[in-house]
C-alpha cells in the first residue's frame, strides 16, 4: 500500500468539469492499494494517516495533527502509484490489484478513519 499525502487549504477533483470531491483544510490522499494489502495494513495506515502532526499551531510550529484542526480527507484511489514502470501498458497496470480488492481495501481505509471521527470524502477514479 502506497499513500500520498498532501496537506492542502483545499483541494477538488473534477471530472468533466464537474466537481466529485472537495474538501476545505486537510489531506488530499493519493491511495494505491496491492494484491498483498489487507485489512491489518489498511488499519495501520489509517493509524498513522490519523496521529500525522503536520499542520501549524499558532507559534508556527508543525504540531497538530488532522483532529487538531478539525480538517477534511478527500481520498483519491490512485493504483498507478504501484505501476511497474517497467511494463508501461494498461494491462500490467490492471494487474496490480484486482479491482473488487482495491475496493475493499479503500472503503476499509476510509471505513477506519471514519471512526477516528473524520470528516471525509471519497472519490474513486475508474479505468473504463
Amino acid at each position: 500500500m502506497r499513500v500520498v499525502i498532501q496537506r492542502v487549504n483545499h483541494a477538488q477533483v473534477a471530472i468533466d468539469n464537474e466537481v466529485v470531491g472537495k474538501i476545505k483544510k486537510g489531506f488530499l490522499l493519493l491511495v494505491g492499494i496491492g494484491q498483498d494489502d489487507n485489512e491489518e495494513v489498511v488499519a495501520k495506515a489509517a493509524q498513522k494517516i490519523a496521529k500525522m502532526r503536520i499542520f501549524e499551531d499558532e507559534a508556527g510550529k508543525t504540531n497538530l495533527s488532522l483532529a487538531d484542526v478539525n480538517g477534511e480527507i478527500l481520498s483519491v484511489s490512485q493504483f498507478t502509484l504501484l505501476a511497474d514502470t517497467k511494463k508501461v501498458i494498461v494491462q500490467a497496470l490492471l494487474r496490480q490489484c484486482a479491482h473488487q480488492r482495491l475496493m475493499n481495501c479503500g472503503k476499509s481505509l476510509i471505513m477506519n478513519l471514519k471512526k477516528l471521527a473524520f470528516m471525509l470524502k471519497l472519490v474513486i477514479l475508474e479505468l473504463i
